[in-house]
């Protein structure tokens, strides 16, 4: 009885929640169980011993396969290429490393902002700032990270208001819009206009980032304009990545 209840809610977790699978989240639980796996299985048929121990050794394969191809910057690309990308294990280094260029670029004193609470988190990790400010993105409240951010004091509800200069990393394929022009007309919402931006594609084209600078002139931000372009002059992308004009996509 108590097997079919937990098989219930293993099957539930796939269709229960419209955004997302929860299958394994109570996985995490089902480890103090582990102890308790030779015993269950010696009851078993042989036949039924051997199937459970292929089945687990193949899931075992496949499953670190997949790390291996997430963890290569080839496997990314050809992932992407055939409608796989494993979008959170994009190249975060590449971004880090152009970032760390374009800030180097830009005066000192350049605050750098995120988008979103994912962005924020991984540069925070990859250059060591866990001050990096975020933007009210969809994507914070939907992981529930919204009050946590303002609780830590990173949270922008007003980022018109930020003084200059900054630098704005952003991607338009992390959730939350229909689209890629909704997205830059909630950034334009946001910052009371856009910014020319470099575009920075990684991993074949899987992901893109668009990193934008508002100078400290005391101007007012550009209008929105029909796409984000890549600022004339700018210096190529990081090993992994590339810059390139959005427009020409």
């Amino acid at each position: 009885m108590r097997g079919a209840a937990g098989g219930g809610f293993f099957l539930l977790g796939f269709f229960a929640d419209r955004q997302r699978v929860s299958f394994h989240w109570p996985l995490p639980g089902h480890v103090a169980l582990l102890p308790l796996v030779p015993a269950a299985l010696a009851g078993w048929a042989r036949t039924w011993r051997r199937a459970t121990w292929a089945v687990l050794g193949l899931g075992q394969a496949l499953a670190l396969g997949y790390c291996l191809m997430a963890a290569l910057p080839q496997g990314r690309a050809w992932a992407a290429a055939h409608g796989l990308y494993p979008a959170n294990f994009s190249d975060w280094q590449a971004l880090a490393q152009r970032v760390r260029a374009r800030l180097a670029e830009v005066p000192p004193g350049t605050r750098l902002l995120a988008a979103d609470f994912k962005l924020g988190a991984e540069l925070g990790f990859a250059l060591g700032d866990p001050d990096i400010r975020v933007l009210d993105h969809p994507l914070n409240r939907k992981h529930g990270r919204q009050a946590q951010l303002a609780l830590w004091g990173l949270l922008m509800e007003s980022p018109r208001a930020l003084p200059r200069p900054w630098l704005l990393v952003a991607s338009p394929e992390h959730a939350g819009f229909d689209g890629e022009a909704e997205y830059r007309r909630w950034l334009c919402a946001q910052l009371g206009g856009l910014p020319a931006a470099q575009v920075l594609q990684v991993d074949g084209g899987g992901k893109r980032f668009w990193l934008l600078f508002a100078a400290a002139d005391g101007a007012p931000l550009p209008a929105c304009a029909a796409a984000p372009a890549t600022v004339a002059g700018s210096p190529p992308a990081a090993a992994g990545g590339r810059s390139r004009s959005a427009a020409a996509r």
